[in-house]
């Protein structure tokens, strides 16, 4: 009987979560120097073989063959009606571009005694407000915080709007503007680093510091041409390899999976990961404004991978470290900190990074 093996776990969960702005799998290390054509060719035969191998997994869940949790998947799809029935509600709708996007505020007791948190999601991340519970109930104890989905996530309507950075960033301000908040921290994980960057540009008055979560850089992927997978399903369409969130009650586990079925590969985000390499090339000469200090929490598999990369790809010419301080015009102000954990860093190393973060913001002007 076959089973899941952890490399198409890992791959199958980074496809549903993060897309092509997670870390690359491994490469395959190279005993003498090849061109970068080369390496975007291996990289593509990996890619290749990955994808086989998440598909020849999900076969076997299909065909009713235990996977690594010992369980057969047997679950009807559910219909989208049936979806939102056992979905429960949290967060305020309010409308921006003619939609209803989800906006999650916590700590509301908190405002304009400290600087307000605005949470932002990693590229793909089904509900922010579950996925980063732990971490968003912390730092609540402190500070007033709001965790806007973006079209496309959580409980926010879908859209067919292109998710260009510019788009994200603009219906992110419109959002932020109908909560009374004139200055706040970014705080983002994964490919929003990119876009808080972009947005700090775009509005330096209002953000007086950045918060990176494992983000992303412009020379993450060696500035080479990337491509992405949809989330893998199985027969009947049902999401696979979704994370358990850990420390929490059951609810919030069951929740999370619904509100994934949902979004599953919907056209937001679909959109949004086939752009997302493109988002990294445009960003490569860009930095964060003098004047806005930034905290960079970073994930040690996340530093070793680079690492690896570093070994055949010239163009990656920083460690994970020094590649983030490179975002900023001064580095003098940003921080950072390699914490032991991979990509999905909060649900592991929550109580350490609400420390962090907490020092952060309370020394900010």
């Amino acid at each position: 009987m076959k089973k899941l093996n952890s490399k198409s776990m890992k791959s199958g969960m980074i496809a549903l979560l993060l897309s092509s702005q997670a870390l690359m799998t491994p490469f395959v290390a190279y005993a003498e120097e090849t061109t970068a054509a080369e390496v975007q060719s291996e990289m593509a035969q990996e890619n290749e073989a990955e994808e086989n191998e998440v598909a020849e997994s999900a076969e076997a869940v299909e065909s009713g063959e235990v996977a690594e949790s010992g369980e057969a998947s047997t679950t009807p799809k559910l219909s989208e009606e049936e979806l939102r029935s056992q979905i429960k509600d949290y967060g305020t709708k309010i409308t921006v571009k003619g939609k209803q996007m989800n906006v999650l505020e916590l700590g509301k007791e908190h405002q304009g005694q400290n600087k307000t948190l605005v949470f932002m999601p990693g590229l793909g991340e089904a509900s922010q407000p579950l996925t980063q519970k732990n971490l968003l109930d912390r730092l609540a104890e402190n500070f007033h915080i709001l965790v806007v989905e973006p079209f496309g996530y959580g409980l926010s309507d879908n859209t067919d709007e292109p998710r260009t950075s510019e788009n994200i960033i603009n219906e992110l301000h419109e959002a932020l503007q109908q909560f009374d908040v004139s200055e706040y921290v970014l705080v983002a994980h994964s490919l929003s680093g990119i876009y808080a960057m972009e947005y700090a540009k775009q509005f330096p008055e209002e953000v007086k510091g950045i918060v990176g979560m494992d983000t992303s850089t412009p020379m993450m992927n060696g500035y080479m041409d990337m491509g992405h997978m949809e989330a893998p399903v199985d027969e009947e369409g049902n999401a696979l390899y979704l994370p358990e969130i850990p420390d929490v009650d059951d609810e919030v586990n069951e929740q999370y999976k619904l509100i994934a079925q949902l979004n599953l590969n919907n056209t937001a985000t679909t959109d949004e990961a086939e752009r997302s390499n493109q988002v990294l090339l445009d960003a490569k000469d860009e930095k964060i404004p003098a004047g806005i200090p930034a905290l960079y929490l970073l994930a040690q598999d996340s530093y070793d991978d680079i690492e690896m990369r570093r070994e055949f790809m010239d163009q990656i010419t920083m460690d994970w470290e020094e590649q983030h301080v490179d975002m900023s015009e001064n580095p003098d102000e940003v921080e950072t900190h390699v914490l032991d954990g991979d990509h999905l860093l909060y649900f592991t190393q929550y109580e350490e990074m609400a420390k962090l973060i907490t020092e952060f913001v309370m020394n900010l002007k």
